[in-house]
Order: structure tokens, then sequence, then C-alpha cells
């Protein structure tokens, strides 16, 4: 699979015959913009004819109050990548706007663009609209001292009251600069993901503009997370002291729960759970569950021993009654192994690792019935830089649940979805892709379960913190080109006396759950 598909989420509208491709006009704030508008246009130009592009300087006050946030941040910092001007390959028109009827849909690129002065007239022009990418003002650095979990981006209509698409980014908070070049490139992806929504509802008429619009309904209304944080002085220093002085002090130290007869629910109970605690000198994460038989069963975990500096798979084993051992390493390789998904299928055990360190998506195949003997089957894909795959049939049809990311944005970000005939591919994209555009609720946290007749989809909430917490999602709608879930129940680290917690699975009689407390460092 095209690495490029895979990270855009491709639908296939590059192949649309000539002629049919959308008509694109940009209102840009300079003839060399930031790098993150040529970006957006790279995007946009896959599918769509790039017709015009046009100036049009942000408002005074808003470039007033643009430069009063960030003026002395610039004077010191060296421009972000995303912010450093660059040549763009479009026709600059002389016009400030484009000609009714000429072009099917206006993006407006920039900080406050187009945020006055645009007729009523002008904007219902387009059949598919006049749309903005809205950025915070002072582009995400006010939420990374106030400490702040996410910043977001959205994709407004102009003269309505729709969002196309909304985008949360994870906070760096020690880093301004960071957070602000991770809103940016999501920002450069807002306009190619909003146009290919626009046409999966609403199919082009190159006759002229459409008087009503339908499918518009049908499209993410969600409001954007509040991102409004005041600053704090002094805050990045004392937050990177204290991060500082915990990583020196505390290594990390995760463990399993795990309870036996376990009902097939959202809800787990601390108190129903017998704590699986590693060596001192190591830590058990990514609990997966293969029950063997009415009294045993196998727990695959990511094993991280200090001394390693990596994780590796190990194999423990357990008996209904409750007594367990450690059997030995699965699976180790010279990169960073995680997230041992199991997968049964036509009679024999494939294992799916997080092996995100060599850019590809691994299938191992089990030699015989022996837990710690597998060998490579396949490569999946390759050049992603994918977390957490997580693989599920439904409805005749194999799904998998899958976060992506890119040199610029965090892994945790983004859930992408796939789908296909068999479990071992070819996978074909979602056309909604990403699915989920925020960390406190993309990353998959465990194998989908049944439960009420519903499937449900454990996530991760990476929003504050690395697994921090649990969101259980009921999938309510899953096509390949429609996508809803809605969260019915969530698990708190604090009610079993954790500080973190981020993987459920259960199979049959056995539920597993990994809980994490700090570790001192030294002891």
């Amino acid at each position: 699979m095209n690495p490029s598909d895979i990270t855009t989420g491709s639908t296939g509208l590059s192949d649309h015959p000539a002629g049919s491709r959308p008509r694109v006009a940009v209102v840009i704030p300079s003839q060399r913009p930031p790098a993150w508008i040529g970006w957006a246009l790279d995007d946009l130009s896959k599918f769509a004819d790039l017709v015009s592009c046009h100036l049009r300087a942000p408002s005074s006050a808003a470039a007033a109050g643009l430069f009063g946030a960030l003026g002395g941040w610039f004077v010191s910092t060296r421009l972000a990548e995303a912010q450093e001007p660059r040549e763009i390959g479009c026709t600059l028109s002389e016009d400030p706007w484009p000609a009714a009827n000429s072009v099917d849909i206006i993006f407006c690129l920039g900080v406050h663009i187009c945020d006055e002065d645009v007729s009523e007239s002008d904007l219902l022009a387009p059949q598919l609209g006049t749309w903005r990418v809205a950025l915070p003002a002072d582009l995400g650095r006010g939420a990374s001292k106030a400490g702040a979990a996410t910043a977001t981006v959205s994709l407004q209509q102009i003269g309505g009251d729709r969002i196309l698409r909304t985008s949360a980014i994870r906070v760096h908070r020690l880093s301004p600069a960071t957070t602000r070049q991770r809103l940016l490139w999501r920002a450069a992806r807002l306009p190619a993901r909003g146009l290919r929504d626009l046409l999966r509802s609403e199919p082009l008429n190159n006759d002229g503009p459409s008087g009503d619009r339908p499918g518009m309904d049908r499209l993410r209304t969600d409001p954007p997370a509040d991102d409004s944080a005041t600053s704090r002085f002094g805050a990045l220093p004392l937050r990177a002291l204290r991060t500082g002085t915990r990583r020196a002090v505390h290594k990390n130290g995760w463990y399993l729960g795990v309870q036996v007869d376990a009902p097939t629910s959202p809800e787990i109970q601390a108190a129903d759970l017998q704590i699986i605690q590693p060596p001192a000198d190591r830590f058990w994460a990514d609990p997966f569950p293969v029950v063997l038989t009415d009294e045993l069963a196998h727990i695959y975990v990511e094993e991280w021993p200090d001394a390693l500096g990596r994780g590796r798979i190990a194999v423990l084993e357990i008996t209904r009654d409750g007594s367990w051992r450690h059997l030995g390493t699965a699976l180790e390789t010279d990169g960073h192994l995680s997230h041992p998904f199991v997968l049964s299928w036509q009679g024999e055990r494939f294992l799916i690792p997080e092996t995100s360190s060599r850019g590809t998506i691994d299938v191992y195949r089990q030699k015989g019935t022996d837990p710690l003997a597998w060998e490579l089957d396949s490569v999946m894909m390759e050049g992603v830089r994918a977390v957490d795959a997580t693989i599920q049939i439904l409805n005749d049809r194999w799904w998998m649940f899958v976060n992506l990311g890119d040199p610029h944005t965090s892994v945790h970000d983004e859930l992408h979805i796939f789908h296909a005939d068999s479990p071992m591919g070819p996978w074909s994209a979602h056309s909604a892709n990403p699915v989920v555009s925020d960390p406190r609720q993309a990353r998959p946290g465990g194998q989908l379960f049944e439960w009420n007749g519903r499937w449900c989809r454990p996530a991760q909430d990476c929003g504050d913190r690395y697994g921090r917490a649990l969101t259980i999602f009921a999938i309510e709608e899953l096509t390949t080109s429609q996508f809803r879930e809605r969260a019915i129940a969530r698990l708190e680290p604090e009610a079993f006396d954790a500080n973190r917690l981020h993987t459920l699975n259960s199979d049959r009689w056995l539920r597993v759950i990994d809980l994490h407390r700090d570790r001192l460092r030294f002891r």
C-alpha cells in the first residue's frame, strides 16, 4: 500500500477523469505565505484543480494582536519550518476575490484571513461553500504555557455555522514552538480532508451552484474544544523542572490486573482484580490474553527490561485458580516491540506487535503450538508510523483500527480505519480517514468487544499524558464511508490506586488490564 495514500486517507479522488476534478480557489496572506499553506495546496492538488490564489491581508486588529502575542518570541526564536515563507506554484490573481461561479469551493488560509468585509454574494457563489481554517490566535502558545492538554484547529464555513472538520493536537507543555508546529501541520491537512468530505456527501454539479446542498446535514458539526487558557508567567520553567525531576527520580512501573470469570462489560472494579507485579528490573504492559482451555491461558505482554532499554514480547501462563508463571520471551528484535495483538485465523495464530520503529506493520506466525516460537510471515504495511493496530471481523468484513502519525505530529492524535476481505489484507483506507483526530480518544486501548448488542472500542486518553485513562466507545455506525461512536464508560486510574492505565482486553473467562505507578529509578 502506498504510504501517501495511508497518511492522507486517499479515497481515489485523484483518479477522477479530466473535467470532473473540483475547482479550488484560495485566499492567502502574501505572495510567499508560510510553508504550512504551501503544504495545504500540495494536498489539494492531488485531487483538485487549483484555479487561482488571491491576496488578502489579515485584519489590522488581528495582526496587531498576533504580533503582540508572538512578536517577542519570534525575535528570539528561529521560525519553525511550518512558518518559513515559501514560494507556491499558484496563479496569482489581480482580483481580491474569486469571480462568482468560477470555482467550486474557496479556502481562506491564514490566521484571521477573511474575518471581515466578505460580501454575502461572494460567500454563496461557490457550490461547495467558502471555508476558513480557524487557528487559535496565539497558535497554541497560551495553551502550552497554561498547561492545557490539547489545542484545536477547525475548518469552518464562512457565512454559515458549519464546522466541517475539527482536529485536536497534543500540546507540548514544555515547548510552545513544538505546539505551534503541530497545529500548523494539522491545519495544512484540513482543506483536503474537508473537500473529500464534501465530495462524498454532495457530488459536483458543474453546471453551476447548487440551490440547496444535499448531504450537508450529515457533515460533522461538532464545535471545537475550548482552547481558552490564561498564560501564567513562569509556568513553563516550573513545569520543566517538575518533569525533569520526575524523570530523574522515577521510571515507568507498569503492572497487570487480572480477573478470572469476568463478565464482558465496559465496567471493571479494583476489588475484583488480582495484581501481577513484574520483577523490579522491568515492567509489563499491553496485556493480550489467549485462553487455551477451560483452565489454562497465556497473556502476551510488552516486557521492558531496564537493562535492554526497549520493549520485547513476553508470555505469562495463568490458570483459572489465579496461579501464574513467566514462560519467557516470545519475540525480540533490534527495535522496540509492544502491543502484542494476537489473532487466531483459519486454525493458526498470528502476532501483530507494534513495530513503528521499523516503519512497518509486521505479521508473525506461530510455529506449531509453542507460545515462544514465532516467525515473520509478512509485512502488512510499510513506510508508515503506525501504532497499536487492532483487527476485528464485523459484519463479514475485516477492519483494522490503527493510529498513524508523521514526523510533524504525535502518533497519539489520529485514528485511521482500514477494511479488507481477509485479516492479512490487502487493506483499503476508510474514505473518512482519519475518523478520529483527537489525542483524548484516538489511540486504540485494546481489542473490540461485544456488549449489549454493540461492539465497543477501548480508547486511550493521551491528551494530558500518554496512557492517562481509558474511555470505552460504543460503535454506532461502521461502513466503508461512515463511522460514528459514542462514549459509554470511563476507566480512571485513581480507582485502581494507580496513575495511568491504557489497555483492557478479555478472552472467554479471563480479563486483563495494565496499570501504572511510578517506580524509584535507583531501587
